[in-house]
């Protein structure tokens, strides 16, 4: 079974279904009505870079990414975590990444009463604390 979300090429592209690729200069010109929107990138450096300064350029007012791949199940945690930081505790994207990072970073940290159970057993490795998992994701924008 192969996967329908999108993906980003090494260049930077967001490789969409069909297949077809919208490439870094084509979402940079883009032209949309006004300054606004948060895109949440999947869990990958390879490209982020490229795609980031081109949402950023078509006026999108943030972007959350990683700077360096993180195994798939992490991200899931982060990108679970960072949700209920930005819906449930209505922070801002940048407070949210913040929030996200100081909770992994924290040797102590409880595991959110609303965490799936197979979260839940991930949250509690003490190993989430590698700088190579919580400094990885990123924030983009104003």
């Amino acid at each position: 079974m192969t996967s329908s979300a999108p993906t980003v090429s090494a260049e930077g592209g967001l490789e969409l279904a069909g297949p077809a690729v919208l490439d870094p200069v084509e979402i940079a010109t883009g032209n949309p009505a006004k300054a606004c929107g948060l895109a949440v990138l999947p869990p990958t450096a390879t490209g982020a870079a490229a795609l980031t300064e081109a949402l950023l350029t078509s006026r999108f007012l943030g972007v959350i990414g990683f700077r360096d791949p993180v195994p798939d199940q992490i991200a899931s945690l982060m990108y679970f975590l960072l949700h209920a930081q930005l819906i449930d505790e209505g922070r801002d994207p940048a407070s949210a990444v913040k929030a996200v990072r100081n909770w992994m970073r924290d040797p102590h940290r409880k595991p959110p009463a609303y965490l799936p159970t197979w979260c839940e057993v991930l949250a509690r490795d003490p190993d989430m604390a590698d700088p190579a998992y919580w400094g990885a994701l990123i924030y983009s924008g104003v």
